[in-house]
C-alpha cells in the first residue's frame, strides 16, 4: 500500500528562510551602516558643497531622513517577501514513497507530480553545504540510470531525482529505504528474467 505524502520537515523552514532572506539581510546591514554614519555627517557642511549656502542643512537633514526611512521600509517589505517565498517552497513540495515508484509533487497552483521506478534507482547521494549542518538538513540527489547527478547550483533546474532540502535523519531514513526497494526489485526483475540456457557457458 503506498505511503501518504510528506512534507520537508519543520526542521526545514529556518534554513528556507535564511536562504530567502538575503536580500532582506544585504539591506538591513546597508540600511544599518548609513544610519550610524548619517550622526557623524556635518549637514552644513554638506549644504555648503552641494548648495552653496549654510541655511541648507535643515532640507539636507530631512532628505536624509526620508531616504534612511525608505530604507527601513524596503527592509521590512523584504522581509515579508522572504516570509511569504519560504512557505510557498514548504508546501510546494512534497513526496512519497509508492509500492513501485517514488513520487515527487512540485507546486501548488500549477502541480507537477513525478514516478521515479525503483528499477531505475542506482544511488542516493545527501549533500551538506556548512550552512545545512547547522540546522540538520540536507539535500537528497536520487540517481538513476542513463542520467548523471543533478546539479545542485542552482543555476539552472534540478532534475526529477532531487530534494532540495530535508531533514537528515529523515533523508537518511528515506535513502536506505529506497536503496533497499531498488535492490528488491532488480531481484524480482531478475528472477522474472531468467538467463537463457543457451548463453549458459558450461
Amino acid at each position: 500500500m503506498d505511503k501518504p505524502y510528506e512534507r520537508l520537515g519543520r526542521k526545514v523552514i529556518p534554513t528556507l528562510l535564511l536562504n530567502n532572506s538575503a536580500g532582506a539581510i544585504i539591506i538591513f546591514f546597508a540600511w544599518a551602516i548609513l544610519t550610524f554614519i548619517s550622526f557623524y555627517v556635518n549637514t552644513t557642511q554638506l549644504s555648503i558643497f552641494f548648495l552653496g549656502r549654510e541655511d541648507g542643512s535643515v532640507a539636507i537633514d530631512h532628505i536624509i531622513t526620508l531616504f534612511l526611512f525608505g530604507l527601513f521600509c524596503l527592509v521590512f517589505l523584504a522581509i515579508i517577501w522572504a516570509i511569504l517565498i519560504t512557505i510557498i517552497d514548504y508546501y510546494s513540495f512534497q513526496f512519497r514513497v509508492g509500492d513501485h515508484a517514488f513520487r515527487l509533487k512540485r507546486g501548488i497552483l500549477h502541480i507537477v507530480e513525478t514516478s521515479i521506478p525503483y528499477r531505475q534507482i542506482q544511488d542516493v547521494n545527501l549533500r551538506q553545504p556548512i550552512i545545512y549542518r547547522i540546522f540538520g538538513v540536507t539535500r537528497v540527489s536520487i540517481l538513476t540510470a542513463g542520467k548523471d547527478e543533478p546539479e545542485t547550483d542552482g543555476h539552472r533546474d534540478h532534475s526529477e531525482g532531487y530534494i532540495p532540502i530535508l531533514e537528515k535523519v529523515r533523508a537518511e531514513q528515506l535513502r536506505e529505504e529506497l536503496i533497499r526497494r531498488s535492490n528488491v526489485q532488480e531481484v524480482i526483475q531478475t528472477e522474472h528474467h531468467p538467463i537463457p540456457q543457451e548463453n549458459i557457458q558450461p
